[in-house]
């Protein structure tokens, strides 16, 4: 199971530098039936899964953002002014809300599909306008009120889908604020590690219900998250050098053509 999880998180972080997504995705797939493997019952599994997906996206997003800090494509005045509100946000919805029993893993499947299909028509609007060269100009700036909603955004939908806010983030600053898609993934990484790291301060204190066989630390099982993270680490350096080589067109058409992948996976277990 180790190496597994070394692989899963290498694929992460590649997926986390590349698209700026921060690697829940992936997380958010493969963690179920490892955390039911080891005694999380269905009550909790959609807690433990978010909990432990957001913990292993704090070190794939850090990785990340010192690489874009050191290509002097970082960009701090936008993070801190989308992470306060997520934060704000996401703290209550973990506590009265995605840690208890009222969120059932059918609601988190559907709020998933939801969220993923808003985003993925959006971005598939953009593209489509980039390829007839109809397209808005990505000369972006944003404004104060602009990088607090994105954030609110981003607050509601990462304890609630586990993936760090970063589907919200990208398509908000490339598709509707008009910011250049490498400066919008770079944005989104910094988002996404700084309200991960308080989302899962929460969770660890946090008291669950179920009997895990594994050390954890309220919802975050340690053994799970720490070779997610070290294959997380190291694939995140090597999706923003792959970034670096890609264009701005063909970055937009594999987040595309992801969330399409994403998206057909859920619903396969919505409707089976």
């Amino acid at each position: 199971m180790d190496v597994q999880l070394l692989a899963f998180g290498l694929l992460a972080g590649i997926l986390s530098g590349l698209l700026g997504i921060g690697g829940g995705v992936i997380y958010v797939l493969v963690l179920p039936p490892i955390l039911i493997s080891l005694g999380v019952t269905d009550i909790e599994i959609v807690a433990f899964t978010v909990a432990n997906s957001l913990f292993a996206t704090i070190f794939t997003t850090i990785s990340g953002n010192i690489k874009q800090v050191t290509e002097k494509n970082f960009y701090l005045k936008p993070i801190l002014y989308t992470s306060i509100p997520g934060v704000i946000v996401s703290f209550f919805l973990l506590h009265f809300f995605v840690n208890t029993r009222y969120y059932s893993k059918e609601i988190f499947n559907v709020v998933f599909v939801l969220v993923v299909f808003y985003l993925m028509i959006k971005l598939l609007l953009r593209i489509q306008e980039s390829f007839h060269g109809t397209s808005t100009p990505l000369n972006g700036t944003g404004s104060t009120s602009a990088f607090l909603f994105t954030g609110l955004a981003a607050g509601v939908v990462s304890p609630l889908t586990g993936l760090g806010g970063g589907l919200v983030v990208v398509p908000i600053f490339h598709s509707i604020l008009n910011f250049p898609i490498k400066q919008a993934n770079s944005i989104s990484l910094g988002v996404i590690g700084i309200t991960a790291v308080f989302s899962s301060i929460v969770n660890m204190i946090e008291v669950p219900e179920s009997n895990v066989l594994s050390f954890h630390l309220g919802y975050i099982v340690f053994p799970i998250v720490f070779f997610l993270s070290i294959g997380g680490i190291v694939g995140a350096f090597l999706g923003v050098e792959l970034a670096k080589k890609l264009s701005p067109f063909v970055i937009s058409v594999l987040f595309a053509a992801f969330l399409i992948l994403v998206l057909s996976k859920k619903l396969m277990e919505i409707f089976s």
